[in-house]
């Protein structure tokens, strides 16, 4: 089980900022349509959003964030955690995640 994270930034210049962060779940399912989430934790340890709509390709879920909270608003730099929940997720990937950097230009 893993993790693969992958930025999206189509202009990126020395003005880029990010545009978005695709993050595939490669998660050992038995039937590949069990429920699976991506919850994002910043680095006080605060829930800041959970996502749900993934699109499934076998055992593959392919989440996409915007580096946004739950209510849509830019969260800071910083360090964040990512911790799958489901059925069908490892106790050690629930338990340890991945972490993800995330950088904004100052301006």
């Amino acid at each position: 089980m893993s993790i693969r994270i992958r930025v999206r930034c189509p202009e990126c210049g020395a003005e880029a900022d990010l545009t978005a962060v695709d993050i595939e779940l490669i998660v050992p399912t038995s039937t590949g349509k069990e429920d699976v989430a991506l919850e994002i934790f910043d680095g006080a340890g605060r829930s800041v959003t959970t996502l749900t709509h993934s699109v499934r390709k076998g055992n593959r879920c392919l989440f996409h964030w915007s580096g946004t909270d739950r209510k849509g608003t830019k969260l800071p730099s910083g360090i964040y955690l990512l911790l799958p929940r489901g059925e069908g997720v490892a106790e050690e990937l629930r338990t340890k995640g991945e972490r993800l950097i995330l950088l904004r230009q100052k301006g």
